[in-house]
């Protein structure tokens, strides 16, 4: 990762847990970091195709700087107690003509993986246009602490004015999100000379249909 990407979402609603068991307590020495999330980047799909949603490049980062990405343990390999982290998508569809955003609502999701489906019944993408999806990783309570590899133990700290220069809103959890654009065009129509490779098959079938007639009624 080489941006860091830091947003406080107060009072995010969760979708789903990804929950995992520790089978060893930790007991090593305690590092001090934050959650960064990380939902991907993806490619524009058309409308009608399904799009596969990957966070798992999201991390728990422990260095002592907010504005440097230090040591870094991803939370789908690294982190094997996700007890009390939890994940949600959330979608919004852009207007460029205003610049405002208006939010379709929480997608389906097993952890940091979810499936974005379009343009069927029931889906939230139901038109062509430019959407934005963002993945929320919770932590509550946030004296959480966790087995890192090496025997380390992974633990937050809300008051450091390291992680949380404006203030964190909310003591007992901690949310961090990030976010990218959706890009969903108009679905494909089939050319004209692909439909006249069809024209043979569907002479063929009338004339056959035809006979069949034909034939019952001599």
């Amino acid at each position: 990762m080489t941006t860091l990407r830091k947003f406080l979402a107060a009072g995010a609603v969760l979708a789903s847990a990804f929950t995992f068991t520790n089978s060893a307590a930790a007991s090593g020495p305690v590092v001090y970091g934050e959650v960064l999330a990380d939902p991907g980047t993806y490619a524009p799909i058309a409308l009608g195709d399904d799009l596969q949603l990957d966070g798992c490049n999201s991390v728990f980062d422990y260095n002592d700087n907010p504005n440097v990405v230090g040591q870094t343990v991803s939370l789908c390999n690294g982190v094997t107690d996700l007890t009390n982290f939890s994940f949600s998508w959330t979608l919004f569809q852009y207007f460029s003509a205003t610049n405002t955003y208006q939010g379709l609502g929480f997608l389906p999701a097993t952890g940091p993986l979810s499936v974005v489906t379009t343009g069927g019944m029931g889906d939230l993408i139901q038109t062509a246009g430019t959407y934005f999806l963002r993945l929320n990783i919770t932590v509550s309570p946030v004296t959480t602490t966790f087995a890192l590899p090496g025997g380390d133990v992974g633990a937050f700290n809300p008051q450091d004015p390291f992680f949380f220069p404006g203030g964190n809103p909310d003591p007992n959890s901690d949310t961090k999100s990030s976010g990218f654009a959706l890009i969903v065009t108009p679905a494909a129509v089939p050319e004209p000379a692909a439909a006249l490779l069809l024209l043979p098959a569907v002479v063929y079938m009338a004339r056959r249909q035809r006979k069949r007639r034909a034939q019952a009624t001599s």
